[in-house]
């Protein structure tokens, strides 16, 4: 097989960006019309929610215009690995030789491919962020590997996905 990327998927790129600005306008003005909610008389509880509001919301922009603004992302498969620039962390090149095993996720909300590979620690180690670099390790004890792809923003089927890499990893071997 020739290589092959496979890239964002721009509509959910876009519906991210369209709520993530609706929830940032909506925390703004909560912080500056506490006020005007009937619900909560307590303006420092609505002023402590619409700052948590503020970060998150900020966060979600934050990553959807960098996500959509950058050609270079997506999922490329070639004949060393697997290269995934669709997920906040990046481990660089996943190569055939180190992965033993890909599989489809059934068991949480979002699908995701789990990808076991021979040393972890050779793929942890290339994360820069410390932050990052425990988010993929928290990955491992839940999943049983830190090496995911999320398939929640790529441009094609979870299923199709799997199939496609595991054809790959069947010819690589």
């Amino acid at each position: 097989m020739s290589d092959l990327k496979i890239d964002l998927n721009r509509k959910k790129l876009r519906k991210l960006l369209i709520v993530s600005s609706a929830f940032l306008m909506f925390s703004v003005f909560l912080l500056f019309q506490p006020q005007s909610v009937g619900l909560i008389s307590n303006t420092l509880v609505i002023r402590v929610f619409a700052v948590m509001i503020l970060c998150f919301s900020t966060l979600g922009l934050i990553y959807a215009l960098r996500k959509s603004t950058n050609k270079n992302l997506g999922l490329f498969i070639d004949e060393q690995g697997i290269t995934d620039n669709s997920s906040a962390y990046h481990f660089g090149l996943m190569e055939w030789q180190d992965i033993q095993n890909i599989s489809l996720s059934e068991n949480s909300k979002q699908p995701l491919i789990l990808i076991e590979a021979r040393d972890y620690d050779k793929y942890l180690n290339r994360i820069d962020s410390p932050v990052f670099r425990k988010a993929a390790a928290q990955n491992q004890i839940l999943y049983g590997t830190p090496l995911i792809i999320w398939c929640s923003l790529l441009d094609v089927s979870p299923a199709k996905l799997e199939t496609i890499l595991k054809h790959e990893l069947k010819n690589r071997k």
